[in-house]
Protein backbone atom coordinates (compact mmCIF):
# COMPACT_ATOMS: atom_id res chain seq x y z
CA UNK A 1 0.00 0.00 0.00
CA UNK A 2 0.91 3.79 -0.93
CA UNK A 3 0.08 6.58 0.92
CA UNK A 4 0.57 10.23 -0.38
CA UNK A 5 1.22 12.88 2.32
CA UNK A 6 2.17 16.33 1.09
CA UNK A 7 5.74 16.26 1.71
CA UNK A 8 6.56 12.24 1.66
CA UNK A 9 5.33 8.96 -0.25
CA UNK A 10 4.64 6.39 2.70
CA UNK A 11 5.07 2.50 1.43
CA UNK A 12 3.94 -0.05 3.14
CA UNK A 13 4.74 -4.10 2.49
CA UNK A 14 7.44 -3.17 -0.38
CA UNK A 15 8.43 -6.17 -1.95
CA UNK A 16 11.59 -5.85 -2.70
CA UNK A 17 14.07 -6.91 -0.44
CA UNK A 18 17.39 -4.39 -1.93
CA UNK A 19 14.99 -1.07 -1.41
CA UNK A 20 15.43 1.58 0.82
CA UNK A 21 11.43 0.99 1.39
CA UNK A 22 11.38 -2.86 2.37
CA UNK A 23 9.84 -3.78 3.74
CA UNK A 24 7.85 -0.23 5.03
CA UNK A 25 9.07 3.28 4.70
CA UNK A 26 8.92 6.81 3.22
CA UNK A 27 10.23 8.88 0.49
CA UNK A 28 10.36 12.59 0.61
CA UNK A 29 9.22 14.43 -2.23
CA UNK A 30 12.56 16.11 -2.23
CA UNK A 31 14.80 12.67 -2.84
CA UNK A 32 12.08 12.09 -5.88
CA UNK A 33 14.22 12.70 -8.95
CA UNK A 34 11.20 12.13 -11.71
CA UNK A 35 8.09 9.75 -11.58
CA UNK A 36 7.73 8.28 -14.83
CA UNK A 37 4.05 7.17 -15.54
CA UNK A 38 4.65 5.87 -18.88
CA UNK A 39 6.53 2.59 -18.09
CA UNK A 40 5.13 -0.50 -16.93
CA UNK A 41 4.61 -0.69 -14.13
CA UNK A 42 4.98 3.18 -13.24
CA UNK A 43 8.55 3.99 -11.39
CA UNK A 44 9.60 7.11 -8.84
CA UNK A 45 13.21 7.27 -9.29
CA UNK A 46 15.54 8.92 -6.38
CA UNK A 47 18.07 11.50 -6.47
CA UNK A 48 20.63 8.27 -5.27
CA UNK A 49 19.30 7.05 -8.16
CA UNK A 50 16.99 4.05 -6.44
CA UNK A 51 14.45 2.97 -8.48
CA UNK A 52 11.09 2.30 -6.98
CA UNK A 53 8.50 0.45 -8.86
CA UNK A 54 4.60 1.24 -8.30
CA UNK A 55 2.15 -1.51 -9.65
CA UNK A 56 -1.04 -3.26 -8.75
CA UNK A 57 0.77 -6.53 -6.56
CA UNK A 58 1.65 -4.14 -3.44
CA UNK A 59 -0.64 -1.23 -4.08
CA UNK A 60 -3.42 1.05 -5.29
CA UNK A 61 -2.08 3.19 -7.49
CA UNK A 62 -3.46 6.41 -7.77
CA UNK A 63 -2.21 8.97 -10.72
CA UNK A 64 -4.15 11.82 -9.96
CA UNK A 65 -1.50 11.81 -6.82
CA UNK A 66 1.77 11.39 -8.84
CA UNK A 67 0.66 13.79 -11.10
CA UNK A 68 0.55 16.42 -8.17
CA UNK A 69 3.66 15.13 -6.58
CA UNK A 70 5.36 16.11 -10.15
CA UNK A 71 4.08 19.40 -10.67
CA UNK A 72 4.78 19.83 -6.84
CA UNK A 73 8.30 18.89 -6.64
CA UNK A 74 10.08 18.45 -9.88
Amino acid sequence: MIKFIKDYIEFENYPFIASSVFPRGIIHTSDIKEILLNQIPPEIRTITGEVLFVDKSHSKINYKNLLYLMRYQL
